[in-house]
This record gives structure tokens, sequence and C-alpha cells, in this order.
């Protein structure tokens, strides 16, 4: 029954395809919004005080807030607790498929420390994974595929994607283990979907000649994907490193064929609300409001509510349009989590953010060699660099990257900084890539 939904999604999002302008993508999105909207207030416990379903009456809601009333914003009424217990029961024992009253429940990685949990109904699976197909992986029924995903876990998700000629197959994080790279080589697959922590471990082995595969597509989930670890893949890959940006709360967006990022607006209402940076160095001209966290509301789930939710990713806003001539809004660039933003005080006192761009920037242009590291800001006046095993006690290069990040931190006015150095095998483990990150005890300040 899955499968045969499946089809009937992919047949239905090939034929209707996207909108040919602007104007008709919003006034679709329109649509959908009022008909989600007067259905929620109906269906939704959490929502049924408002009595005009206008978006503006909806309050803003961020993780903890939906956490706290997770049973009122599912259509089962299905508490956070009971979710968490039985998909983390499920991914213990490997039984993917099991079902808590007929909903497939999931965790998210848990970039920030907590993992999220989702509901979803097999009609959503099957959108899921028809959508992923017709607009990732551009795959055709008549043409076979072997799909590769690397991940930490597998889920009812990734197992529901074999479909007639296209092959999915599991593969665990554990890229040490001589069985996981010998059965991917073996797969041989034409389509890689990993982490981009992963995809670096993967490219290496290729490039090293202990790994011959040759994906004709190679897609970047998860984690923030560098426009220097872009670059790097592609190099040893040899093709265009697509993006999916995807979480619990959703298929969000995707890269187009020129590599740009597009929100899924046909199935998300997006609103940006906007971060005003702190502080700029001195003499600079103050620069525009380019840097937004998403406030989404989902169109298309009916098993939990996301309304107006907001995530604390930093995004910014593109340069210039994209030439793909899509009516999607585009993601310049996926900067990071709020966590991942470092903050300090200058001589005048005055609270400073630093982007994690900005940190990556300074640390990869001390040399072409650096590819493993990682910035940790302690306290407020402690930063640790993570940097290759083999790297690390080159004094020269340590002392380039000191002076690098030096430099960013006296543009701002910061002084007084401690920066040392450790090997990157001496990081502490998690389960997604963050290149910069601060202590989760030091408070984000937004002006």
């Amino acid at each position: 029954m899955l499968i045969l939904k499946i089809l009937y999604y992919w047949l239905v999002f090939s034929l209707r395809g996207i909108p040919s302008s602007r104007a008709k993508l919003m006034r679709a999105n329109e649509r959908r919004l009022r008909k989600k909207l007067r259905w929620v207030v109906q269906q939704i416990p959490f929502y049924r005080n408002i009595t005009e379903p206008r978006l503006e009456s909806f309050p803003v809601i961020s993780k903890p807030t939906f956490n706290a009333n997770f049973a009122d914003l599912n259509v089962a009424g299905i508490a956070r607790d009971e979710a968490y217990k039985f998909a983390l029961q499920a991914e213990q024992t490997g039984q993917f498929r099991a079902k808590l009253r007929g909903l497939t429940v999931g965790l998210s990685t848990g970039t920030t420390g907590n993992r999220g949990v989702f509901l979803v109904n097999d009609t959503e699976i099957a959108q899921w994974v028809a959508m992923v197909f017709v607009r990732v992986l551009h795959l055709n029924l008549l043409r076979r595929e072997r799909i590769a995903f690397v991940f930490r876990t597998n889920s009812n998700l990734y197992q529901a994607t074999s479909v007639g000629l296209i092959t999915m197959r599991f593969f665990p994080l554990d890229l040490d283990n001589p069985a996981v790279l010998n059965g991917l080589a073996d797969f041989n697959p034409t389509v890689l979907v990993a982490q981009p922590s992963a995809l670096i471990r993967l490219a290496g082995y290729k490039k090293q000649g202990t790994l011959s595969i040759a994906p004709g597509r190679v897609i970047s989930i998860a984690e923030v994907l560098t426009e220097r670890d872009r670059s790097y893949l592609t190099s040893i890959f040899k093709t265009i490193i697509h993006q999916v940006y995807q979480c619990m709360e959703g298929f969000l967006a995707h890269t187009c064929e020129l590599g740009n990022i597009h929100v899924n607006e046909d199935i998300v209402h997006w609103e940006k609300r906007y971060i005003d940076p702190v502080a700029v160095p001195p003499n600079a001209a103050r620069p525009e409001k380019r840097r937004y966290h998403p406030v989404l509301t989902d169109l298309a789930r009916q098993t939990q509510a996301l309304i107006r939710y907001e995530l604390n990713d930093v995004l910014i806003e593109p340069d210039a349009p994209c030439p793909c001539g899509s009516p999607f809004t585009q993601i310049g660039q996926i900067e990071g989590r709020a966590d991942d933003v470092l903050v300090f005080s200058n001589e005048s006192g005055q609270k400073v953010v630093l982007y994690p761009d900005l940190v990556r920037r300074a640390v990869c242009d001390s040399s072409d060699i650096i590819v493993l590291y990682a910035v940790y800001q302690l306290n407020f006046q402690t930063l640790i660099v993570y940097l290759d095993d083999a790297l690390v006690s080159d004094s020269s290069l340590c002392r380039t990257v000191h002076s690098n990040l030096t430099a960013l931190l006296i543009q701002f006015r910061i002084l007084g900084i401690l920066i040392s150095f450790l090997p990157y095998s001496q990081r502490e483990p998690e389960t997604k890539l963050r290149r910069v990150k601060r202590n989760p005890s030091l408070p984000y300040l937004e002006s």
C-alpha cells in the first residue's frame, strides 16, 4: 500500500511541477495557508482558542514551546515522552517499521544536544519520498538507480524508498569498518546521500584509492556544507554537490541544478526574523539585514501542526538572484545554528557576535591543506582550535591560524583572547559536524 502511495504522489508531483512565476506561487501558497489555518484551529488543541484563523493571530513558537506542548500539537494526543521512548526502543532494537497508534515516530540527530521527535503517517511518508525522488534525486521509474544513505541510524522513511528499479541501502557511519566500506563499494551507488563529515571521509578514501565508487549525484544533508568543503568534495567526486535542507520540521529546501538552495514554498510558508548584528568593525558601513532565523508554517502535514515555528538556524540571503529561474525563495547560505555564533565583549564592553562563516574563513584561509578542523569557544576569553592530528604539530601552520583568528578578533576590537590548539581526535564526539561551536552556557545575544 505504501509503495502505491509513493507511486501516486510521484506522478502527482511530476505532473504538477512548480508554478511558472512568483505571483502564481504566492497565490497558491496563500490559498493553502488559509486552508491549513482553518484546519488547525479545528483539529489541534493548542490553537482552539484562536477565533480568527489569520496568520498574525498565531504566536511564533520555538522548540522549547513545541516540546512542552507536544501532545496538544499532534492529532493523536501523543505525549513527547511516550513518542521518544518508543522511537528510542525502535532505534536500539532495529524495529524501524514499528508504529505508535498507527504513526511512524522519528528522532532527529540532535545538533543542539536535544533530539527532536516527529510523527508522520503513511501518506506523509509517501509524499516526502515522492518529493525527494522528483526534486532532489531526479529519478526516473524506467532507469535503474542505487541510492546509498550513509546515516547514523536507519529509519522507516528510508526503508520505504526501495521501489521498482530503484534500490535503496542504508550504511552506518562506522566508516573505519572495512565491512562498511566494502559493502558500499560492492553496492556501487549511483546516488550518494550523507552528511558533509561522512562525505569528507569517503572522499579521503576515494582519493587514496581505497574506495572505488563514482556516484553521478552526491547529496549533502544534516550538517552545514561550507564552501570550502563543497569545493573539496566536488574536486574528488567530479560532480556538483547538492544539498537538502531538512530537519524534523520537514523537507524545507533543496538545491537546483546550479547548486543554489531554494525553499519548497509550495509546501512551506516562509517568514524571516532578521538578526541585526550587534557590532561591526570600526569605520565599516553597517551591513544590511541579511542574516535571519526562518519562521515556517508547514502546509502539507496533517499529523503535527508546525505553525509559525522559528528555527534557530542562521541563514543568509543571496547576493544575487539565481539564474535558474525558480520562483522559490533562494537561501544564499546556511551558516549554522544560533549555538554556532561566538559571543565576546569588545574593549569598550559592548557585546559582539562573530558569525561562524567569519571564523571558518579565518581558519581556512590559513592553508589549503586544512580539511579537518573545529573552533570551540570555551568561555568569553578562550578559543580552542582543533586541527587534524597530522597538522597540529606544525608550529608554522598554527601560528598562521592564530594570526588570522587574532586579526579577525582585533577587527571587532576584541582583545586578550587566549587561542590554544589541540588534536582533532580530542574534540568531544558529536552526531553532527559543527566547525564552529559556542559553549552552551554562554548566552546568545541578539539586538
